[in-house]
């Protein structure tokens, strides 16, 4: 039978070994696999925003009275693409921060440190916490 001592070190070597498995290889191969979608989404929410423009004003320009009755629901349409391509760069912000987060643990190399932008960087990571979020209040 182990000892507490000795079953207390496997366990720590255990947890240890997941750590590093999950930072160097898992969590690389996750954000890869979140930036493939995230960066079509945001093209085709961009691509998709030029072409309701464009289809509008050729509608404006063609059937003028027809664009006018129909004035509201392109605006709506066009309120909830503007919303989609700001969330998507919401989105982009929040994986950004995270994937530097794990190449800043990943990294062994020395460099410069702009402090600005790291204390930036560091308070919109620590939005990830919901305490830090939405019960304190943050002065910059």
């Amino acid at each position: 039978m182990k000892t507490k001592n000795k079953q207390n070190r496997d366990l720590q070597a255990l947890e240890d070994d997941f750590t590093s498995t999950f930072i160097h290889e898992l969590m690389p191969g996750i954000l890869h696999n979140f930036a493939n979608p995230l960066n079509t989404i945001m093209g085709r929410s961009r691509l998709l925003q030029r072409r309701f423009n464009n289809s509008l004003n050729k509608l404006r320009e063609t059937y003028p009275d027809a664009a006018e009755e129909l004035r509201d629901d392109w605006e709506r349409i066009q309120n909830d693409v503007r919303s989609i391509n700001k969330e998507c760069d919401s989105f982009y912000e929040l994986f950004r921060d995270v994937s530097g987060k794990f190449y800043a643990l990943t990294c062994q190399e020395k460099d410069r440190i702009n402090l600005i932008q790291l204390l930036e960087e560091e308070t919109r990571f620590a939005n990830f916490y919901l305490e830090f979020k939405h019960h304190i209040n943050k002065i910059i």
